[in-house]
């Protein structure tokens, strides 16, 4: 996979600068506007714990997309979120962080183009940042994930089903409990290895290593690589 290690974006057009050192927490025009047209409701949250987890879930998948398309979303920017976030793949729901940020890992190193575990923690990272910001900055992430999902042939369905809710819920959420998530967050960063991402990487890496110090020793030696190793 292509080494990269992108920094935040700063955004661009309509996307919020919320990815940024300082993070734009002030709503443009067209975002009160879309603030405006949504209904006015209250949820009674039976599972807060699996309702924060799959917010989580959201938050990677737009961390990812908005790294890797530097702010500006492309016409594939919709399926990639869609992929990345089970929440929205397939109407998953999480017992914890730790499976949250796995599953993400794991869909990072499968499915977009740029398949990079470090960029995948640098993904993790972002979030924690948006987490201990407040929910205003929240609030303006969800609506840029709206913004892209309604622009999807099909996956504008998913605003109805989950972002909407969100972007209602998170404007009466509390910051210390957003914090505390961001806490949570960084903690399942520092727990989940490559190992609990269940793709055998790290056997995988160790095998690419020996490749390389046989390759590097034929050299060496100016012999060709044998018949065995040209077949891998």
């Amino acid at each position: 996979a292509p080494h990269a290690d992108p920094q935040p974006a700063q955004g661009a057009g309509t996307m919020p600068d919320c990815l940024g050192r300082d993070p734009v927490t002030e709503f443009t025009d067209a975002e009160q506007m879309v603030l405006r047209n949504l209904p006015r409701k209250n949820y009674l949250v039976q599972n807060e714990h699996s309702v924060v987890c799959s917010l989580v879930d959201l938050l990677l998948a737009y961390a990812y997309d908005h790294i890797t398309t530097e702010g500006e979303p492309t016409c594939e920017s919709s399926w990639t979120i869609v992929k990345l976030s089970p929440t929205l793949c397939w109407l998953e729901d999480f017992d914890s962080i730790a499976d949250v940020v796995a599953a993400f890992y794991r869909r990072v190193c499968v499915f977009p183009l740029y398949r990079h575990f470090p960029l995948a923690q640098r993904c993790v990272k972002d979030v924690v940042m948006l987490l201990q910001t407040g929910p205003k900055v929240l609030v303006r992430v969800l609506l840029a994930v709206k913004h892209i999902l309604e622009r999807g042939d099909w996956v504008y369905v998913l605003c109805k089903l989950y972002v909407d809710p969100y972007i209602i819920w998170l404007q009466s959420y509390s910051a210390d409990k957003l914090h505390s998530l961001g806490t949570q967050v960084l903690s399942a960063l520092q727990a989940v290895k490559k190992e609990h991402v269940e793709l055998g990487l790290p056997e995988i890496e160790a095998q690419c290593q020996d490749m390389a110090v046989d390759d590097a020793d034929d050299s060496a030696m100016g012999d060709a690589p044998s018949p065995e190793r040209m077949a891998l």
